[in-house]
């Protein structure tokens, strides 16, 4: 697995950060990672039908 650096609007930072405070998310780069493999997904999807 590869580390990536990702730049996210600020006030989506500050959504994410608010779920960390409420415990609706362990962290900021769960959300993230939990985003990128749901696109990677699809995307792989859409890869395969052609």
């Amino acid at each position: 697995m590869r580390k990536v650096t990702v730049r996210i609007p600020e006030n989506l930072y500050f959504k994410m950060k608010k779920m960390v405070e409420e415990e609706k998310a362990e962290s900021i780069s769960a959300i993230v990672r939990d985003a990128l493999e749901y696109i990677i997904e699809k995307y792989s999807r859409v890869l395969e039908e052609g």
